[in-house]
């Protein structure tokens, strides 16, 4: 139970310092001031619901390389990811070295395992900061969007997508913010 000190002066100039207990003090909303007192504790942000509303969580995924088509593992040297996630914007960066890619791979590749779905599908555009092992035409350009829970590559702007073909041990550094629900 908190004690809360309040001045009161009158119109004569008396100063008064009443000491009242909060638990007997009432807000408009009907709860006492004891209870307005510890709902506002300051908590800290990792806590299960947050501040206010705002929650702040970090952690690690695990990219994965995957194919439309035909959807089976491959050796990894370096498989790392993290995320931050601010209420319900998500930051992630990732490193993936593919050791060994799987010959039975086929079909369009795209990386799994984000720690969250996107909100709006195909529109979060992946800053990739250095990629190896893939063959792009020279008039191209590699582009990279998160779509739903999977980040897809393509060959400029649009849906020229990268095929398996394409790619050898793949080696991608990236990172991508996205809006989740």
């Amino acid at each position: 139970m908190s004690e809360n000190k309040i001045r009161i002066e009158d119109h004569s100039g008396n100063i008064y310092y009443p000491h009242t207990k909060s638990d007997v003090v009432f807000m408009k909303n009907r709860k006492s001031v004891e209870v307005e007192i510890v709902s506002h504790k300051a908590d800290i942000v990792t806590d299960l619901n947050g501040v206010h509303g705002l929650k702040i969580e970090e952690g690690i995924w695990s990219p994965v390389l995957n194919a439309y088509g035909t959807n089976v593992p491959s050796t990894y040297k370096t498989q790392q990811g993290y995320y931050y996630k601010i209420g319900n914007q998500v930051h992630i960066e990732f490193y993936l070295e593919v050791l060994q890619k799987n010959e039975s791979l086929a079909g369009t590749i795209y990386i799994s395992g984000l720690p969250f779905v996107t909100k709006n599908p195909w529109m979060p555009s992946v800053n990739i900061t250095s990629v190896k092992n893939i063959t792009i035409p020279t008039d191209k350009q590699l582009n990279a969007l998160c779509a739903n829970n999977v980040i897809e590559f393509r060959k400029n702007e649009g849906f020229l997508n990268i095929d398996v073909q394409e790619i050898g041990n793949l080696v991608i550094f990236a990172s991508a913010d996205y809006i989740t629900n």
